[in-house]
């Protein structure tokens, strides 16, 4: 686990409210990042908003960062080499 990952789930889980379990079945399109909130299934099965700080927001901002370029470097090495010999 990135440390970037593990900042951004620390923060998340103080400044929202957010229990772990709801917090590590988020899905990135489910945050509005432009008003720091999102939606989880409470008790009850009861929808909840959760809103985070500025702090929250600067720590998920790098790790969606860190994730876009762990993604691309990924795929650049999971590509067929066609420079290989044969």
């Amino acid at each position: 686990m990135s440390y970037s990952r593990l900042e951004a789930i620390t923060r998340l889980l103080h400044r929202s409210g957010a229990r772990v379990g709801q917090l590590l079945t988020l899905e990135l399109s489910q945050i509005n990042q432009p008003q720091r909130k999102f939606q989880v299934v409470g008790k009850g099965n009861k929808q909840r908003w959760c809103f985070y700080s500025e702090d929250a927001e600067i720590a998920l901002n790098k790790y969606i960062i860190f994730y876009i370029i762990a993604m691309q470097i990924q795929e650049h090495y999971s590509q067929p080499n066609t420079r290989q010999l044969k």
